[in-house]
């Protein structure tokens, strides 16, 4: 089976522009045009971690690769590293997005709002696991208090209960390759060739990808 490219998320703390815009209540997360969205199995609420409108649950997995992919780089993974994850939480709090709350990805706004929000430090004493997770070093958690009472009763109590399984996060950000696929080599090297070109690299570099190129097309 061949081995996926593994990207890393990233943001940026020296602008806006990256970050989460908001947190959807959703069944079963799906990548929309431009963001990428996450939820996780463990993300399901569990029905100790529901009252008094409140849900909690993990809001990003730390060094978990996720399947994902597009027209332009095709099947890859990505993944959170914990490094990663501190940032995109202080964004988070930066921007002040705390009562940007979705349904579903869609348009559909939850009168609702992050009231607690923090990554897991001690896994054997944190909330999370009083809660009945399973947590790892570097997972963010966060709880969500609803407001909505309709939207509380009909969409977690309530009998379309199952359509509130998890936390997904909408996230404007940018990839970093990590990894290389054993056999995706010539497609590794090409991207190589195309950032020093773009980043204007040394002639010397660009004849070293060049070699490498011609030898792996006469192996």
């Amino acid at each position: 089976m061949n081995k996926l490219p593994l990207y890393r998320i990233k943001v940026s703390e020296e602008d806006d522009l990256t970050g989460v815009n908001f947190v959807s209540l959703v069944d079963n997360p799906a990548m929309d045009v431009n963001f990428l969205a996450f939820s996780t199995v463990e993300s399901f609420f569990k029905k100790s971690t529901v009252y008094k409108k409140m849900l909690f649950g993990p809001l990003i997995v730390a060094n978990k690769p996720r399947y994902r992919r597009d027209e332009v780089r095709g099947e890859y993974n990505v993944v959170f590293e914990p490094s990663d994850i501190e940032i995109i939480q202080r964004q988070f709090r930066k921007l002040n997005n705390l009562m940007y709350i979705i349904f579903q990805h869609t348009t559909q706004k939850v009168d609702g709002i992050v009231t607690q929000q923090w990554i897991v430090q001690d896994p054997n004493n944190d909330l999370a696991s009083h809660l009945g997770f399973k947590p790892n070093v570097g997972d963010w958690y966060g709880g969500v208090y609803i407001e909505d009472d309709y939207f509380f009763n009909t969409y977690v109590k309530g009998a379309k209960e199952d359509r509130v399984k998890g936390f997904s996060i909408e996230l404007n950000s940018f990839l970093e390759r990590l990894q290389f696929s054993k056999f995706s080599q010539e497609d590794d090297l090409y991207e190589m060739l195309f950032r020093k070109l773009i980043e204007g690299g040394d002639n010397n570099s660009i004849e070293s990808i060049l070699n490498n190129i011609y030898k792996k097309f006469n192996q």
